[in-house]
Formats: structure tokens, sequence, C-alpha cells
């Protein structure tokens, strides 16, 4: 029997504030939304997002409400139209973009998506994102009112500046370990700025 091994054994469907996830990008076979504690060199210097094909504790995102970085003490769930930051776990810094080209796809449409800040930061308000349920990609019923694991698809958008999240298979160079980039998009093809939550 073949067993796919890279899909979890176990996971809780219902994703909330203080949920740690991992999310795929949709649109590519690029695997994970990834970062690592290497800098871009390039565009701001921040810290590089990726996409990485493999499962690693690089992959761990904690979730947490735009203005609010205490856990609560009920679960809160992520609606359609709620908006979020994005802590990377193991570096601490917050999936973050701004009116910076990116330093492989430099076009005038696309932003920069990077991590930034440190220990004990509040963060800032580039770090916010909007999660846009994707209705007609999710599966029907309760995946398309609220974030559910593997079945609610949905595009991130920056608050800030209106990009999404975005994805293609553009590699970065060899500072960039040669993974996929992620930028922040404000056109471009629709399906590469969808995502789902894996675990």
């Amino acid at each position: 029997d073949f067993v796919d091994s890279t899909v979890p054994k176990k996971t809780f469907a219902d994703v909330g504030v203080s949920s740690v996830i991992t999310l795929k990008h949709l649109g590519t076979h690029g695997g994970y939304l990834h970062s690592h504690d290497h800098l871009y060199e390039g565009g701001s210097e921040q810290q590089q997002v990726t996409l990485y094909p493999h499962l690693d504790e690089n992959n761990k995102w904690y979730v947490e409400l735009y203005n609010e970085t205490m856990e609560p003490f009920r679960f809160v769930e992520i609606t359609d139209g709620t908006k979020i930051r994005l802590r990377h776990m193991n570096t601490n810094r917050r999936l973050h973009s701004h009116d910076v080209r990116p330093a492989v796809s430099s076009q005038d449409w696309q932003n920069e998506a990077s991590c930034y800040g440190y220990e004990g930061f509040e963060g800032d308000p580039n770090d916010d994102f909007i999660v846009q349920i994707v209705k007609d990609k999710s599966v029907p019923g309760v995946a398309q009112e609220r974030l559910r694991a593997i079945d609610t698809v949905f595009v991130l958008r920056h608050a800030m500046t209106g990009c999404a999240l975005w994805s293609h298979p553009t590699k970065l160079p060899k500072w960039g370990f040669d993974q996929q980039e992620v930028t922040c998009t404000g056109q471009g093809i629709a399906p590469l700025s969808y995502w789902y939550v894996e675990q």
C-alpha cells in the first residue's frame, strides 16, 4: 500500500486565534509557507519568506489577531474578513509586506513579503492580513464561513496595501537556497494567491 507521508496523520479541523498552523500553496506544487533566519540580499534586506516543499519546523506559524497579542481564554474562530497576523514560530518575526520591490520579481505590481520584528515587539500595521475565504474553492458548508484545515481555501490580503500573498514557480538565487519566491501582488493570476491550512 502506498502511504502519503506528507499529509499529517492528525489535524484539528477548526483554526482559531493562537492556533499553530502550516500553510500550503494551492496554485503551484511549491509547498509550504516558510521562513528562516536568513535575510534577503536586496529589497528591504529583512528575513526571507519562501515556499519550501518538505515538512519542516520553519513552516510553522502562530495565528494572532491584528490588535491582540495575548492568548484568548476561549476559542476564537477565524471567519471571512478577520484581520490576523502570522508570527513565525522559530524566529518570532511576523509575516510582513510593504511597498518595497522584491529582490527577484521587481515589477511595480509586486511587493516584497518578508518577516519582521523581534521578541517582545508588538508588531506594526504592515503585519496585518485579512483572511478572504474563496467560497467556490472551499468545501460547501462550515468551511465557507470560517477557517478549517484542508477544507477552506483563502487569500491573505495585506491590509495596508491591498496586495495578496502570492507565489509562482520563480526560484530565489543561491542566497535564498533556490527556494520558491513568495511576494505580495496587486495583480497576477488569482489561483497563485490561494492557500489552505494543512495542519
